[in-house]
């Protein structure tokens, strides 16, 4: 297994699937980048109550689309994995050769081998972003 590990079967057993696609824009584009996608979407944005420097395009062509401003200059794309143990999904991922690099309460964000970064989302069981999501042990 690389990262060296071998026994990520051992982790109690959880769901997980990729749910969102992240759209990282500067907080001086946020504006902007919002209306943008909502005529590219056709989909209205939704600013989170918890993290208002989030918003959700509800409807969005079947994934999840989310937008949130950052700090730095750099515009990137990354992607949401959801699961229903955020602490078993990690360190399964790190165990396949990931490294956390960050997060908060609800997330952890994981840098693959070869340098892409996403984040490992837990959210309730029944979730929808859960319906057909793969079974781990």
């Amino acid at each position: 297994m690389p990262g060296g590990r071998d026994d990520w079967q051992d982790m109690s057993m959880h769901r997980s699937r990729i749910a969102l696609i992240c759209l990282d824009v500067p907080h001086g584009d946020r504006e902007a980048a919002t209306a943008f996608w909502e005529i590219a979407v056709g989909a209205s944005a939704r600013t989170g109550e918890k993290y208002p420097e989030y918003s959700a395009f509800d409807g969005a062509g079947g994934k999840g689309l989310l937008l949130q401003g950052v700090g730095d200059d750099t515009a990137r794309v990354h992607f949401d994995i959801h699961t229903d143990n955020r602490v078993a999904e990690s360190e399964r991922l790190i165990a396949a050769g990931a490294t956390e690099i960050g997060g908060q309460d609800d997330w952890v964000v994981l840098r693959d081998p070869a340098g892409i970064i996403f984040c490992v989302v837990e959210v309730p069981a029944d979730h929808d972003s859960l319906v057909g999501a793969q079974e781990w042990q």
